[in-house]
């Protein structure tokens, strides 16, 4: 019997703390953190040729560093080259923005950072950071040292850790939100970011903490989201195991209700609990919503009570979502009389000048308080004259009373930078943009349009309205071209008329990037034509109108009527009598009181036991075939009478039946090997293949009338013609 074996998943609360694939390895020969200290002292002053593979490709993303994507290089090669053929000796550096405040002199260095180090470049991510490109490893210790001395780092904006944690980008100002989740943000940020106890996960792990649904909470693998405790008061409701990728999966409620003093207790208990109980196996089953899924969000929440907490967490009402999504757009009044004042770039795509000017016209005006939204979009705080401020952002590309093509439009790095990316995508989000402006200007329609390079979903293709995943895809004349396969209907619960859900892949929609803006033009135009009333979402609409995804198949014809069947005269012969068979010798020594044989002459299914055979009859079958390799071998029985006149010699009683033999313990009877010289050899031995349990297999076994032994698996010459099987 083969002995089933438990997969190991590379969980260190179980002790399977071996290395499992190349990014575990390097991780556990060093802390990843540590490559800072090279980084400044040796590979800033040496360069980019001194840097090995494991720093360059490994623990310089704990440093918010990746190497950016040579020049020149399309998107069908990006799956056929070597790391080293992609690479470009310049990075792409992540400034970490927690909860998506700065203040004027933070925006202003970063601006300045962007020209002189970066090459005038800046995006706004979707998770409320800044993204340089175009970085040289030498100008990297100035860049923190700047950015350290304004309250900004990069540390661990990338790799198997903590990243950025959302926030709401009006925490504190808006009139809509009950308790602020800033301060559990800055706690969790200044105890836990760069801690060596939480630098080694087994992926990503990305969290949020808002009052407001104003983030994307359900793709998170921990959020937590405002709610009002009916007893204990305005806390947060608790929710994890979300994740896109190529496995999206939206997250859980656990059901408990955590106050503000306690989130980044429990935030750095679910950050332990996935720390050591995270699969570290296969990294595309690492992250945590695969042991969300497997466990279940009821013994997810038991473990870490009871193993990470110490004492349970309250159960708590599920949040109160508001009747229309969050817009942030525009100018909206703050909770103390002054406004905030929302801009959209063209898929958060800035510069280091627009910055700089962004920065001088908020101080301008007052305020000393920006956030970054994670949809790509920035806010000025604290502003008591709107109207200049809107005019200024206006002449910086910057839209406040923005279409809703570009206030809902996202778009990942694209082939521009990034090294997965298959198809570009800035330029081409921006192009559409403009196509639907000019074609669709008139048109108001809340629908979300993200685009994505490949399927890594860092735009978050599969909750959009219209989902763009970027392939290479057969144009008209025959040849490879840049394309998107399309995702429709998909949704966050982000207010009450709004039903999480994964877009839908409708079988064979495939768009060439040229035709892209036809394509959702056609699209858009379709709704407003055919949608019940204004208030029908996109996404209901789809449901209602698409065709089912496997339609039912047509009724099948009736078949003709059968042609009356003739009447025939029937006439009854005697039955057919046949000669009786001769009696088969067979030894009753199973079970069931005889002997299983071969099952060429084993005794068919619904047949009368045949007699015992008579006394002074010897009993031969064919012996079994040679057994191949890998097969195990089973036991040999032999019968002997109690008194013999030699080897073979015929038996003067009928030997009883030993259906009372006990069974031997799986595994530990073996099949007798037959040589090719013994297969005609004749001796009253046969075999069984029905197995006896509790069977002692040390010795042989006597019964009255028969004797069963078990011949050793090593023994030399063993044969059915060799060996004695008598005591």
């Amino acid at each position: 019997m083969t002995r089933d074996r438990k997969r190991v998943d590379g969980q260190w609360a179980l002790g399977e703390r071996e290395p499992l694939n190349a990014n575990e390895q390097f991780k556990q020969a060093e802390d990843p953190l540590l490559v800072r200290e090279r980084i400044e002292k040796t590979y800033a002053r040496e360069g980019f040729a001194s840097i090995p593979p494991d720093d360059l490709r490994g623990r310089f993303r704990w440093w918010g560093l990746y190497t950016q994507r040579r020049p020149g290089i399309d998107g069908g090669r990006t799956a056929t080259l070597a790391p080293e053929e992609l690479d470009d000796e310049y990075f792409m550096l992540r400034v970490r923005v927690d909860g998506g405040g700065l203040n004027v002199a933070q925006l202003r260095e970063i601006a300045a950072l962007s020209t002189e180090f970066a090459r005038d470049t800046a995006d706004i991510t979707d998770r409320q950071n800044i993204q340089f490109h175009w970085i040289r490893v030498e100008d990297v210790p100035e860049i923190w040292r700047r950015l350290e001395a304004v309250g900004l780092s990069t540390t661990e904006a990338c790799g198997d850790c903590p990243r950025v944690i959302l926030g709401s980008p009006v925490a504190g100002v808006s009139a809509d939100e009950v308790l602020d989740g800033t301060p559990a943000i800055r706690e969790i940020t200044e105890r836990f970011i760069g801690d060596p106890s939480l630098s080694n996960l087994p992926r990503k792990f990305k969290s949020s903490v808002s009052w407001l649904p104003d983030v994307p909470f359900q793709i998170h693998d921990l959020s937590f989201l405002g709610a009002e405790h009916p007893e204990l008061g305005p806390g947060f409701d608790l929710w994890v195991g979300g994740g896109l990728s190529t496995n999206p999966r939206l997250a859980d409620r656990a059901g408990a209700w955590v106050p503000l003093s306690e989130v980044a207790e429990v935030w750095a208990g679910v950050a332990g609990l996935f720390r050591d109980y995270g699969y570290r196996r296969l990294r595309n089953r690492a992250r945590l919503k695969f042991l969300v899924a497997d466990w279940g969000v009821q013994r997810f929440r038991e473990v870490l009570e009871q193993e990470y907490l110490g004492r349970r967490l309250a159960d708590g009402p599920a949040p109160v979502l508001p009747a229309s999504p969050v817009d942030h757009i525009g100018v909206h009044k703050q909770r103390d009389g002054l406004h905030y004042v929302g801009a959209a770039p063209v898929v958060g795509r800035v510069s280091g000048t627009r910055l700089a000017a962004l920065a001088d016209a908020a101080e301008a005006h007052g305020s000393d308080r920006l956030r970054l939204t994670p949809y790509q979009k920035v806010l000025v705080l604290d502003v008591a004259d709107p109207e200049p401020l809107v005019r200024r952002l206006e002449s910086l590309d910057l839209r406040v009373d923005a279409s809703p093509w570009r206030r809902a439009t996202m778009a990942c790095t694209g082939l521009e930078y990034c090294k997965l990316a298959i198809v570009e995508t800035k330029a081409r989000a921006a192009e559409l943009v403009a196509e639907l402006e000019r074609r669709l200007g008139d048109q108001r329609a809340d629908i979300t349009i993200n685009l994505n390079g490949c399927p890594n979903a860092c735009a978050r293709t599969q909750v959009a309205d219209i989902g763009l995943k970027g392939q290479l895809i057969t144009g008209p004349d025959g040849s490879q071209a840049e394309g998107f396969q399309v995702h429709l209907g998909g949704a966050l619960s982000l207010s009450q008329e709004d039903e999480a859900a994964l877009g839908r892949k409708p079988r064979g929609v495939k768009v060439l990037a040229d035709d892209l803006p036809d394509f959702v033009e056609n699209l858009v135009r379709n709704y407003r034509a055919d949608r019940a009333d204004e208030s029908e979402t996109f996404t209901q609409w789809l449901t209602r109108a698409s065709p089912p995804q496997h339609p039912p198949a047509p009724p099948a014809p009736p078949r003709p009527p059968r042609p009356p069947a003739r009447r025939r005269l029937h006439v009854s012969a005697p039955p057919r009598l046949r000669a009786p068979a001769p009696p088969r010798a067979i030894v009753p020594l199973g079970r069931h009181g005889w002997a299983r044989r071969h099952p060429v002459n084993a005794r068919p299914r619904n047949t009368p036991r045949p007699a015992p055979t008579p006394a002074g009859v010897t009993a031969h079958v064919r012996p079994p075939p040679l057994p191949r390799n890998g097969q195990r071998t089973r036991a040999v029985r032999k019968v002997e009478p109690e008194t013999t006149a030699g080897y073979g010699a015929p038996s003067h009683r009928t030997p009883a039946p030993c259906s009372t033999t006990p069974r031997p313990p799986p595994g530990s009877w073996r099949r007798h090997q037959h040589p090719h010289r013994d297969r005609h050899h004749r001796s009253p031995l046969l075999r069984s293949t029905r197995r006896s349990s509790g069977l002692n297999t040390s010795r042989s076994i006597s019964t009255p009338t028969a004797r069963i032994s078990r011949i050793p698996k090593n023994t030399p010459g063993r044969s059915i013609a060799s060996r004695e099987f008598a005591r």
